[in-house]
Formats: structure tokens, sequence, C-alpha cells
């Protein structure tokens, strides 16, 4: 579990988990006082990094197709879909 904090108030929260060779992104929540400061940047950085660190050849997440805030962040990231639906599967490699 990685934690952003804002001067001394928990800000973020990102929750990750190796699974089969996978590292998968479970949750990613930025509490809503403090959207828009880069929070969600700074711990999918993070989450990334740690997946270098451990050797995964593959990062992977679930997004609902419409929350466009997470889609463009994943995107920017290096991550496309794999599987799009409703719910939909996207991956970086």
């Amino acid at each position: 579990m990685f934690c952003a904090y804002f001067g001394d108030k928990m800000s973020g929260i990102l929750q990750g988990e190796f699974k089969n060779n996978v590292w998968w992104l479970g949750h990613l929540v930025v509490d809503e006082n403090f959207r828009g400061y880069k929070i969600g940047n700074v711990l999918t950085e993070a989450y990334i990094q740690k997946g270098l660190e451990m050797s995964c050849n593959l990062l992977q997440l679930w997004v609902i197709h419409n929350n466009e805030p997470a889609v463009n962040l994943y995107k920017k990231f290096g991550f496309s879909y794999f599987n799009r639906s409703t719910i939909s599967l996207i991956q970086k490699t």
C-alpha cells in the first residue's frame, strides 16, 4: 500500500497486489480536497517503480471505461486497453 500526504494530511492511497507474476493496481483513491495536486501521478509513479523493482513484465488494472480522469492518468503512464468493456482491463508491458 502506498500513502500520499499533503503536509500532515493523508491525501491519497494506492493498493497494489503481486499475483501470478502480475503487479495489479487494486485501488487508487485521492481525497476530493486534494484533487488537482498531481497526487494520482505520484502514487502511480510509485506503483510503476515498485513493479520495476520486482522485475514485473506486466502491470494491470481494471477501470470503469467512462472514468475519464482515471483512464487519462493511466494512458499518460503508458497503459493501454487489453479488453474494452464497461469495466476495462488495461495493462502496461
